[in-house]
């Protein structure tokens, strides 16, 4: 199974400061097991959690919260991938019908 790799912007909270941070991570969708095949995905992983450069780094519990929000949207960010998708595919095959009929016109 393929991991997806999405990313967001979060904000935490520093004393009186927010601060953005760039999150880059990565899912993988949740396959069932078969006959063949054990069960496997539903896996994240954080790739990447910049705070701006005049930050302090983060904690662990900094990263902590981030993993947890990467977790909280991944299923919602996987949905989105696969419906994006078959979006394009309904285009391209609607695209390529087109050009077909086109053809078969002239």
């Amino acid at each position: 199974m393929t991991a997806r790799t999405f990313s967001f912007t979060h904000w935490l909270q520093r004393d009186d400061d927010a601060i953005e941070v760039a999150v880059t991570y990565s899912a993988t969708p949740f396959c069932i097991a078969t006959h063949w095949q054990p069960a496997e995905g539903a896996e994240v992983r954080l790739i990447e959690a910049a705070p701006p450069t005049d930050a302090a780094p983060l904690t662990d519990a900094e990263e902590t919260l981030i993993f947890d929000a990467c977790e909280a949207r991944a299923l919602d960010d996987l949905a989105e991938y696969d419906r994006d998708a078959a979006e394009y595919r309904a285009e391209q095959r609607a695209d390529d019908l087109m050009v077909e009929r086109w053809e078969n016109e002239v």
